[in-house]
């Protein structure tokens, strides 16, 4: 099914999934917000002119809450200690064409996901069953729990996706990249392309950057997905499944994957938790205005870790050091921007879906992160720094010289003599 074919589904609905109500239309000047310096607030225009403060519980939202970009917003109650009047509840992703209207509040995933199960329009799930909200189950706090008439229950785990592959930038890292571009939150996005060379745009998740100590995106997401897997593969709780709700905020998407680039580590975890059974679901919503409507089922990409990645997704999840990190910017580098050869996904290795079958063979390119990796040899390195300018380095090099040289530390007399300058 095409784009435009399920925003023509979902307008023929009667009734739409969730209602948000009377929405303030205004363009963000600046955020933070030049007079409450917090990344949760932002300074936005009205269409009089009139600037308020604006909640932005969803920060910059993968790049789309910045100035100039449009949004909707709910007026705030009143209240004595709140500073903000409105809440920013919708964005226009501008980058695309054409523009498509994404949610960018967090409890709109939840919200919606829940909606659709107790109007049970996630068929892979069933159509008989209870659902239980915020259930502790094993060692973590599962989204929801559905209960079947049949003893059986099915443990859900939402995700909220709001990002997308950009195809103008992933065509400009597969041609070598551009510095300019390097600045971009989705330079270094690969889109899944067709075997006929058509692209085909992918919702991802999760989109960000990575934590500089625990080399991941986050670890909740990879912790609950673990958990899940985990508790589908006990033979103790036979009774027991799982599944993962990828609740995609835009309709301008026509598949969904894990976004290997961002966070190797959790595309790896979801297809084991998919190896071992558990559900992998993709449901894309559609926005007119403040109405939200159902759109379709996506199929779900999971390719294959990269062998680049092993070492990392290897360390991580044993809890080992993490390796270095690889650089971002082979020209600085003075390095060839070459890439690893793509990997090929059939249609065998794409989860079924009932809405949307797929028989084309997909082409993912793993590993090209924009500007591309660290050399791992130590020559290659050394080669890179001579290229760029920079002295080798060298073990015999000291890093002080002896005492009595020009640079040896001086020491000074009276109530400061014995310490250095």
């Amino acid at each position: 099914m095409t784009v435009r074919g399920a925003r023509d589904e979902a307008m023929a609905r009667p009734a739409p999934l969730l209602q948000l109500g009377r929405l303030v239309a205004g363009k963000v000047l600046a955020r933070p917000s030049k007079n409450i310096r917090t990344p949760y607030v932002a300074d936005v225009a009205l269409g009089n002119g009139q600037e308020v403060l604006a909640h932005t519980p969803m920060l910059a939202c993968a790049g789309m809450v910045v100035p100039d970009a449009h949004v909707l917003m709910t007026e705030s109650g009143p209240s004595k200690t709140r500073k903000t009047s409105h809440v920013v509840q919708l964005v226009t992703d501008r980058r695309f064409d054409p523009p498509v209207t994404v949610g960018a509040h967090p409890a709109l995933g939840e919200q919606l996901a829940r909606i659709c199960l107790e109007r049970k329009l996630v068929q892979e799930l069933g159509s008989e069953y209870q659902v239980r909200a915020q259930q502790t189950f094993g060692q973590s706090r599962v989204d929801f729990v559905l209960e079947h008439q049949d003893g059986r229950r099915t443990l859900v785990e939402v995700k909220n996706v709001v990002c997308a592959d950009n195809e103008k930038l992933a065509e400009l890292a597969a041609n070598g990249g551009d510095p300019d571009a390097a600045k971009s939150a989705f330079y270094d996005r690969i889109a899944v392309v067709k075997s006929d060379g058509q692209v085909v745009r992918s919702a991802i998740f999760p989109d960000g950057k990575a934590n500089p100590k625990t080399r991941v995106v986050s670890e909740r997401a990879i912790k609950h997905v673990q958990e899940l897997t985990r508790l589908h593969a006990d033979k103790a709780q036979a009774d027991v499944d799982a599944a993962v709700l990828f609740l995609v905020n835009r309709s301008d998407t026509t598949c969904f994957r894990p976004c290997h680039e961002s966070c190797p580590v959790f595309a790896h975890v979801l297809a084991q938790a998919a190896a071992v059974g558990v559900k992998v679901l993709a449901y894309n919503v559609v926005w007119q205005g403040p109405d939200a409507y159902l759109g379709c089922s996506l199929p779900v990409h999971l390719p294959a870790t990269a062998e680049e990645d092993l070492e990392l997704v290897e360390a991580v999840l044993t809890g080992q050091s993490p390796p270095p990190r690889r650089h971002k910017n082979r020209r600085a580098l003075g390095l060839s921007a070459a890439r690893t050869p793509a990997t090929a996904v059939s249609a065998a290795e794409v989860l079924p879906t009932t809405a949307v079958p797929t028989t084309e063979t997909i082409t993912l390119a793993h590993g090209a992160r924009g500007a591309g990796e660290q050399p791992a040899d130590k020559d290659d390195q050394a080669a890179g720094q001579a290229r760029d300018g920079r002295p080798k380095p060298s073990s015999a090099t000291p890093k002080r010289k002896a005492a009595g040289s020009a640079l040896a530390p001086r020491r000074k007399s009276g109530r400061w003599a014995g310490r250095l300058r």
